[in-house]
């Protein structure tokens, strides 16, 4: 399972934050992909600034499967350590024949 969340920074009214990507197991919540490539699977991974977008799934012609991700961040203020704006390419990639997209109320009905 693949979610974004955005966490603000400390000023309520300054443009900036964090955008963040989970990639948990959908049955255990366990951390399913290994971001910082250190061996071990990660629970989440900053991506950006900004508000994140939903993730989109393409198919490559070659028969893999890549998440992209956009961020925001419009005149990022100079407390805001992450500025960072457009579309990120997560380095998750999967075969398609392993993919399968499922809303969340397939999953619990």
């Amino acid at each position: 399972m693949y979610a974004t969340t955005f966490l603000p920074n400390d000023e309520a009214c300054v443009p900036g934050g964090y955008a963040r990507l989970y990639a948990l197991n959908y049955l255990t919540g366990a951390a399913a992909f290994d971001f910082d490539e250190d061996g071990g699977n990660d629970t989440s991974k900053v991506i950006g600034g900004g508000i994140p977008s939903k993730q989109v799934v393409i198919i490559t012609t070659t028969g893999v499967a890549k998440l992209l991700i956009s961020t925001s961040s419009t005149n990022p203020d100079a407390d805001s350590e992450v500025t960072e704006a457009g579309v990120t390419v997560t380095g998750l990639e999967f075969p398609v024949i392993n993919f399968f997209l499922r809303w969340w109320k397939e999953v619990f009905d």
